[in-house]
């Protein structure tokens, strides 16, 4: 129950720090250091992602069109 709390209390704190350091390095993404930092993440990004097929786009454009289109009746019913 003690770990529930602290993860309850402490969750929301690291998130949030977390995200002002991607605001900020994103603010300085210029930087040697912001680069030198960034650069172990990116790559373990690189190894765990890869590119997605013509199948998964396809349906990834399918999705966005159908999103519109339910946009557009949407609003037009307003």
């Amino acid at each position: 129950m003690e770990r529930l709390m602290y993860r309850i209390v402490f969750v929301p704190i690291i998130s949030s720090i977390s995200y002002e350091i991607l605001k900020f390095s994103d603010r300085h993404r210029d930087s040697k250091i912001i680069k030198v930092l960034l650069t172990p993440g990116l790559r373990l990004q690189n190894l765990t992602t890869k590119e997605p097929d013509d199948d998964m786009i396809e349906v990834a454009v399918q999705s966005v069109e159908e999103v519109y289109k339910l946009r557009e009746k949407s609003s037009s019913d307003s």
